[in-house]
């Protein structure tokens, strides 16, 4: 006699107890466990979907067909290789999977209306008519269909070979997430997506030009439109790129009313070409909003080399009380305008403000704040001290128990450094750095002397920051001499063994470098770093310059 079977052997019971499971227990574990319980709740997991324009021609297709069902879509544009005619596709698709979603919930909209108003004009000339259900259609309204949806059922599902569980007969969902990146001139590409955002709860940018001359391309975002539209869904935004990105004119949208207490913005804003190109690469008639709401529902802002008013920023702080990371990294002064140099001393005098509605985005979990124009190199050690202790105060008046802190790495000093150590009050655990430009580089040490001195550091981030690996002492192979750490500086004359003196400088302000050491960080969970050798570089160097050994065998140790 067979043993009885287990109610978790019952798909109709098993699934009745997995409706009690949150989303992410769901996403994380349960779908995971086998086929069985992964069929049950495939409908409740996140589904992604990535395509890079590298891949052949003929695997757009593919790919594509996964679109119903996926709720987070990356597309990287590979370098020379944008691919036009794909991304014209991907908008129709995705306006596609919007109108069918809203179909199969009942949701109307003024984009969805018009269409099936302009469906229903056709069927009374006799043209055929498009129902729900998406069945019935005769030649010419079949054509009419087409030119509305874009592309027919069997396009996306050709090249699949899966097509029973792959298909636009299944139940469709809204996508979530959206992550852009690689060579996109985003003020191109972005606009004609405006009509089908409007559930997203991640938006990620990150964008590179393809030559030099592209960096003096103007490149820019409309955050008006893009809060508008799903401003109250939209917890993440990142928008990161190498070259500038502008970010012009207001940023909340017009149903929100201007805070008395924020400056009005420039009028001249309004004929700026970007404003222009999203206006025309919208095709929606109308401006469409997100659900009617007070508040914005964001959690994350991180803008790294962006161009925009500060007014802009304030206004929206002003609606956003689940914020709880503000990073804004190497920040570029607008020409003609009020400069970004004494910014974040003003950002903290208005958050605290007697007008700002209190209990509203204090404190921060993280907080950053950097300008591109000040570099170590060219700046007095008194400049560079009066960074620091802005640092150090916006970081006790934002974020006093923050225990992950983001640096634009030119602001990074010792005295920062013992600030971390010494002042501030919860453990850090997550350091991030970020800089990519050789000639801002600064070859000081601080990065390895920190290491050595943080053993409960779990996540480091420096992928997009430039280090010389000669002065990540992993081995202790090198001596050098000790100095005093203040923020007057002071000159540091590292030794190789054999190798002869090396002298390290950073212009006005020499940091000095302390005694040399094996990273403390042993239980490194996180290590992402972008490494460079002196060797052959004559770069911030003089006397010999050899590649340092530690390049060899770099996480023995870690």
């Amino acid at each position: 006699m067979p043993p009885p079977l287990s109610p978790l052997d019952i798909p109709e019971i098993l699934e009745q107890i997995l409706s009690h499971v949150d989303e992410s227990t769901i996403e994380q574990s349960v779908s995971r466990v086998n086929r069985t319980w992964f069929l049950l709740t495939r409908h409740r997991t996140n589904q992604n979907l990535v395509f890079n324009t590298n891949r052949r021609r003929g695997d757009f297709y593919t790919v594509m067909a996964r679109l119903p069902e996926a709720t987070r879509l990356w597309w990287h544009a590979a370098y020379g290789r944008d691919r036009a005619n794909q991304w014209k596709k991907l908008v129709k698709l995705l306006k596609v999977k919007d109108l069918r979603f809203r179909e199969s919930k009942g949701i109307t909209t003024t984009i969805a209306s018009a269409s099936q108003h302009r469906l229903g004009a056709g069927a009374g000339a006799g043209t055929g008519t498009r129902t729900a259900k998406g069945t019935g259609t005769t030649a010419r309204g079949e054509d009419q269909e087409n030119r509305e949806y874009g592309y027919r059922e069997h396009d996306l599902r050709r090249s699949s070979t899966y097509n029973d569980a792959v298909s636009w007969t299944m139940q469709e969902r809204p996508l979530l997430e959206l992550r852009l990146s690689g060579c996109l001139i985003i003020n191109l590409r972005f606009p004609p997506l405006l009509p089908y955002i409007q559930f997203l709860t991640v938006l990620k940018l990150t964008m590179w030009e393809e030559n030099k001359f592209d960096r003096w391309m103007e490149n820019g975002f409309d955050m008006r439109a893009v809060l508008t539209r799903c401003g109250s869904t939209l917890q993440v935004l990142h928008i990161r790129t190498i070259s500038i990105i502008q970010l012009d004119g207001p940023w909340i949208p017009k149903r929100f009313p201007t805070p008395l207490f924020v400056e009005p913005l420039p009028e001249r804003w309004e004929d700026h070409a970007v404003a222009y190109q999203w206006n025309q690469g919208n095709d929606s008639s109308q401006e469409q909003e997100s659900e009617s709401t007070n508040v914005l529902a964001l959690r994350e802002l991180v803008l790294e080399r962006a161009s925009f008013y500060l007014n802009s920023l304030e206004a929206l702080l002003c609606f956003t009380p689940h914020l709880d990371t503000l990073r804004l990294i190497e920040l570029y002064d607008r020409m003609n305008s009020s400069p970004l140099g004494n910014g974040q001393r003003r950002l903290i005098a208005f958050l605290h403000n007697p007008q700002f509605p209190q209990g509203q985005i204090l404190p921060l979990r993280s907080y950053t704040f950097s300008l591109a124009s000040i570099v170590p190199a060219a700046s007095t050690a008194a400049s560079i001290a009066n960074v620091e202790q802005e640092i150090k105060h916006a970081q006790l008046e934002l974020c006093p128990d923050a225990n992950e802190w983001t640096f634009f790495t030119p602001d990074l000093s010792l005295p920062l450094l013992k600030f971390l150590e010494e002042e501030v009050q919860n453990v850090v655990t997550t350091l991030e750095l970020r800089n990519e430009d050789l000639d801002i580089f600064s070859p000081d040490p601080v990065l390895h002397r920190y290491l050595c001195a943080s053993p409960h550091l779990l996540h480091l981030r420096a992928k997009n920051t430039l280090y010389l690996v000669d002065l990540l002492d992993i081995h202790g192979w090198m001596e050098m001499t000790s100095s005093s750490i203040t923020s007057q500086g002071g000159v540091a004359t590292p030794r190789g063994r054999g190798t002869g003196a090396t002298r390290v400088g950073v212009g006005a302000f020499d940091f000095p470098i302390g005694p040399p050491g094996i990273w403390a960080c042993k239980n490194l969970q996180t290590l992402h770093i972008f490494f460079c050798s002196a060797s052959g570089i004559h770069f911030y160097t003089h006397g010999t310059t050899k590649p340092s050994p530690v390049t060899r065998k770099i996480s023995s140790r870690i």
